[in-house]
């Protein structure tokens, strides 16, 4: 990972990439182009922050600047440590919401404003040409510290004609908070202890150890929302390590959302202050409807928190922010502050005499997809794809501020190109998860359909153009008519795919004999294509990890009984379409490991399926593959696909197979073959005097922390002949182990409302679990 540099700063990983010839450098650039003056240094809890802290001051001192250290506060406490001492600029030192190893410089001009692009390339190019200014000794400059910098922050606030700390502490308000062990861990207690709110803290001393992900998600979450349950209190507040930004939990233990802090500041200023308002492209439809509540507009700028203070002042804003959390009032400072955002908050329940829930309730609620596409993948540029899809939806008049953002009826689009990655991230929002989803998975087919040239070749090899978009492909004849069908989708001349094609039709002819018995449509090439597309793992990811992040991409896909059973000769069935619950667990591990592979191909994809789902991976006939559940298991760790941790704490499985061959008619190729059902009777007597292990149920709780999220189980059954009835993935929910599934009950891909110990409930026909550890490529 190299330094990342941008207009209001550097960021990296410290000691490899943000090493201090680098922190000094940079700060001898912004000192330089400040040309003295005072600035006011700040920095969150991480380990690194001191020695970093130390680097900025000495160095900043060298080049002729007034420190004023304000040691472990939060980012908008900087800023107003700058209009507090009017210093000509302000260095916060933290990495945000990104890991503990990570740090960062960011960088702020007089105004205590983040720079904009001119004044960032300005220190930037002196950087570059190594043009500092340094003094001699007689001209160091001057180092003090302001130790009373939080008061003044919460002062400030308090001083606001609209915050009334006497009517927030007259309802007495229990306050849940994490703040990470980062910059807010006193800040906020202390705010709210002004406030007159009883405080009950996790994670509230700033050493810079962080216990758990740093970036207030939902999935990171779980703890607060228990706590905000177990001390009955009326609200739930979680900052990011450096307390710019604000997450929300309501008395029920709900998480409001993000996108709703700012929103919830929105709804109270303007009901004070009626006027404009602005966010970025990629915030929530909320803010517009809450504008619209005051007669108001919201005002849109590109991302980032100086694009979004240069629209508020373009357009005389009384409030702002984005949708990640941070709230921006401008009576106080122009930037993200989660301070005031817990102010506003405590000051409108107080005032509307509402609890969180109610108040939360009583919007309505938008979802949001976030989605990327790998531009190497596709062999295209982000200019490109955005102006295919400014111009496929010309009708619509897309924006083009940042990226293109398209407006529908009931939602939203949003493209933007990756700075420092070759990705274009896919934003979107709907009335409902499926409906954003849906918006985003319509973007990222089209993409694929215009730029996927060599993907759609591939399909071309095997007659990708059949009559009907789910007719099996597996024949010849369709390759001839592909091509024009090909090129049109593409909206390219047909001419120039047919030059494409001829290129590589000796490959196509020699891959066709071989692919001639596997069984998919051009959905499922379209969906393994969105997949390689949308998921790039980095080097410590492991096919474990990749599991469950695939896992819920396929969430709401239907569930199909007997996938594999369509057709009368043992063909390799690839449906990505329609899963059961054991085809769903082969899937996401050959497209794991796919992804972690060299050759992300379609080919590499299907022959990983071909060596998980058959016998010493080799597919022959109806008997050759893994019908049941302990063998697939066994049969893939000897292949090195899995282990199986339960060897090692869990208890020999009792197991006596004969389901199958006790039950041909339930099987399609048994019933119409009697001598498919003497082999299967011989490899269940063979299996049978195998040892496997399992959990039991009995002992699962006592068992539980030996499981790992991405583990693959089989539910164990009292049914006679039979070892697992249910297959699925292990998933983190809240802090709990849940089951992603292929659900039989709701027909469709889910993550299960209960714990997975519900399951294996005292009540189940479950005896038990098996598991299977994916191992890496």
């Amino acid at each position: 990972m190299a330094l990342m540099v941008s207009v209001s700063g550097i960021r990296g990983i410290f000691g490899s990439d943000l090493t201090p010839e680098n922190l000094s450098r940079f700060t001898a650039a912004y000192g330089s182009w400040l040309q003295g003056g005072t600035v006011v240094v700040g920095r969150d809890s991480r380990i690194s922050g001191k020695i970093c802290e130390d680097i900025v001051v000495a160095t900043l001192r060298s080049v002729g600047c007034k420190v004023i250290r304000v040691g472990i506060v939060p980012t908008p406490t900087v800023a107003m440590g700058v209009l507090k001492h009017k210093a000509q600029g302000g260095i916060i030192i933290s990495a945000s919401h990104n890991p503990g190893e990570w740090n960062a410089l960011k960088l702020l001009n007089s105004k205590s404003e983040f720079l904009d692009a001119d004044q960032g390339n300005a220190v930037m190019e002196l950087a570059d040409k190594g043009a500092f200014s340094y003094v001699d000794a007689f001209h160091l400059g001057e180092e003090i510290e302001d130790t009373t910098l939080l008061d003044y922050h919460i002062d400030t606030i308090l001083a606001l004609p609209f915050i009334d700390a006497d009517r927030i502490a007259s309802k007495n308000f229990k306050v849940a908070v994490d703040a990470v062990n980062g910059a807010g861990s006193y800040a906020i207690p202390a705010l709210l202890e002004r406030l007159g709110a009883r405080v009950s803290a996790i994670h509230c001393t700033p050493n810079g150890h962080f216990p758990h992900n740093p970036e207030p998600l939902p999935e990171h979450l779980g703890e607060i929302c228990e706590l905000v349950k177990k001390e009955q209190a009326d609200l739930g507040v979680v900052t990011d390590p450096d307390a710019d930004r604000l997450a929300l939990v309501d008395d029920k233990g709900r998480l409001f959302g993000e996108e709703y802090t700012q929103a919830t500041a929105f709804d109270f200023i303007l009901s004070k202050n009626p006027g404009p308002s602005a966010t970025n492209l990629s915030s929530s439809r909320i803010c517009d409807e809450v504008a619209a509540k005051y007669g108001q507009k919201c005002h849109r700028s590109a991302v980032g928190e100086i694009n979004v203070v240069k629209k508020m002042q373009e357009v005389g804003a009384v409030i702002g922010g984005e949708g990640n959390g941070g709230v921006i009032l401008p009576d106080l400072h122009y930037g993200r502050d989660a301070l005031v955002g817990v102010a506003i908050t405590l000051q409108l329940l107080a005032e509307r005499d509402l609890s969180a829930s109610e108040y939360r309730d009583s919007w309505p609620t938008f979802h949001m997809s976030k989605n990327k596409i790998q531009l190497d993948q596709l062999g295209a540029q982000a200019s490109e794809v955005l102006s295919m899809i400014q111009d496929h939806y010309a009708d619509l008049k897309p924006d083009t501020t940042d990226g293109v953002k398209v407006n529908f009826e009931e939602g939203w689009v949003h493209l933007r190109p990756s700075n420092t990655e070759p990705i274009v991230r896919i934003y979107a929002e709907g009335p409902s998860v499926e409906a954003a989803h849906a918006f985003a998975k319509r973007i990222k087919h089209q993409i694929a359909s215009r730029f996927g040239v060599l993907l759609l070749v591939l399909w071309a090899f095997v007659g990708l153009s059949c009559a009907q978009k789910n007719e099996p492909i597996s024949s010849q004849d369709s390759y001839e008519s592909s091509r024009a069908q090909t090129a049109q989708s593409l909206s390219v001349d047909s001419a120039s795919m047919e030059a494409t094609l001829d290129t590589l039709t000796s490959r196509t002819e020699q891959q066709q004999t071989q692919q001639q018995d596997w069984v998919y449509t051009e959905q499922d090439v379209a969906i393994f294509h969105e997949v390689m597309m949308q998921f790039s793992p980095n080097e410590n990811e492991g096919v474990a990890e990749l599991i469950p992040k695939i896992g819920r991409f396929f969430e709401g896909q239907p569930y199909v009984a007997h996938a594999l059973e369509v057709t009368d000769q043992e063909q390799l069935i690839i449906n990505l379409r329609e899963l059961d619950c054991t085809t769903y667990a082969e899937h996401l591990l050959a497209l794991s490991r796919t992804l972690k592979s060299e050759t992300k191909s379609f080919e590499h994809y299907a022959k990983e399926l071909e060596a998980i789902r058959y016998r010493d991976g080799k597919r022959g006939a109806y008997t050759s593959r893994l019908h049941y559940f302990s063998e697939w298991i066994y049969d893939n760790a000897a292949s090195g696909l899995v282990e199986t941790p339960a060897d090692q704490f869990g208890a020999p499985y009792p197991n006596r197979l004969g389901f199958m061959s006790e039950h041909p008619d339930a099987y399609k190729h048994l019933a119409s073959n009697p001598s498919y059902v003497v082999q299967i009777q011989h490899i269940e007597q063979e299996l049978s005097r195998k040892r496997y292990a399992y959990i039991p149920k009995e002992d699962y709780a006592a068992m539980e922390a030996q499981l790992n999220e991405g583990d693959i189980v089989g539910f164990t059954t009292d049914i006679s002949g039979l070892d697992v009835s249910h297959v699925g993935i292990v998933v983190q929910v809240k802090g709990k182990f849940h089951l992603m599934h292929a659900s039989q009950t709701n027909q469709k891909v889910e993550v299960s409302k209960e714990p997975l110990s519900y399951f294996l409930r005292p009540a189940s026909k479950h005896t038990g679990i098996m598991v299977a550890r994916p191992t890496d490529v």
